[in-house]
C-alpha cells in the first residue's frame, strides 16, 4: 500500500509539474508579446516625435530660405521655368537648355551670382538631409505628410533643372546623389496624385447621382 501511495503521489507531483512547466512557457510568451508589443508602441512613439521636430526645421531652416530665393529671383525679374517632368532628376540639361529659353535665362543668373547658388545648394542639400529622416524609416513620414508633403514637392519640382546640372556635372546621380530626395518625392507626389484622383472621382460621382435620366415606356407597356 506504501508503495501504490508513493507512485500517486509521483504521478500526482509529476502532472503538478507538467501543469507548472506549462504555465512557465504561457507566462513566458506572454511576456515576449507583451515586451514587443510595448517596443512598437515605444519606437512608433519616438517616430512621431521625431517627424515632429523634422517637420518645425522644416518650417524654420528650409521654407524661409526657400521664400527668399523666391524673392531674389522675383526682384529680378526671372521668369521661373515651369514644371518639366514628373519625376525630377530624371533629363538631360543639356536638352532642356535648348527647349526652355526660360532654363537658361535662369542658369545664367545663378552663374552670374555665386551667393545665390550657393544659397540653392544649401537648400537642397537641407531637402536631402530632411528627406534621409523619414526614408530611412527614423521618421513617420504619414504623421507630417498632409502638412509639408505637398510644399516638398512643389520645392524639389520647382529646382528639377538644377538637379540636372548636378547630373550633368557630377555623372553619378543615379549612384547614391540625392536618392533620398528623390525616393521621398516620389512617394509624396505619388500620395499627391492618388488623393487628387480620388477627389476627382468623388465629384464625378457626385455630378452622376445629379444626373437625371428619365424613360419614355413603349405604348402598351405600361
Amino acid at each position: 500500500m506504501f508503495a501504490a501511495t508513493t507512485l500517486n503521489t509521483i504521478s500526482g507531483l509529476s502532472g503538478i509539474a507538467q501543469i507548472v512547466s506549462a504555465l512557465a512557457i504561457a507566462i513566458g510568451f506572454y511576456q515576449i508579446f507583451f515586451a514587443a508589443r510595448d517596443s512598437r508602441i515605444k519606437y512608433l512613439r519616438e517616430s512621431r516625435q521625431y517627424a515632429l521636430t523634422q517637420a518645425e526645421k522644416f518650417a524654420e531652416e528650409i521654407i524661409p530660405k526657400y521664400a527668399a530665393l523666391d524673392e531674389i529671383f522675383q526682384k529680378n525679374k526671372i521668369s521661373w521655368p515651369n514644371k518639366l517632368t514628373k519625376t525630377p532628376l530624371i533629363g538631360d540639361i543639356n536638352e532642356l537648355r535648348t527647349k526652355n529659353v526660360d532654363i537658361q535665362k535662369v542658369i545664367n543668373f545663378i552663374s552670374f551670382n555665386s551667393n545665390i547658388n550657393a544659397e540653392i545648394n544649401l537648400l537642397i542639400n537641407k531637402l536631402e538631409s530632411f528627406a534621409i529622416c523619414f526614408v530611412g524609416g527614423v521618421g513617420d513620414e504619414k504623421m507630417i505628410f498632409s502638412s509639408v508633403g505637398g510644399l516638398f514637392c512643389t520645392m524639389v519640382n520647382k529646382y528639377h533643372f538644377y538637379y540636372l546640372i548636378i547630373k550633368d556635372q557630377s555623372k553619378d546621380l543615379g549612384n547614391g546623389t540625392f536618392e533620398n530626395t528623390l525616393a521621398l518625392f516620389n512617394m509624396w507626389n505619388g500620395k499627391l496624385k492618388k488623393g487628387d484622383i480620388e477627389n476627382k472621382m468623388r465629384e464625378l460621382a457626385k455630378d452622376l447621382e445629379s444626373v437625371n435620366v428619365d424613360e419614355i415606356k413603349p405604348v402598351g407597356t405600361k
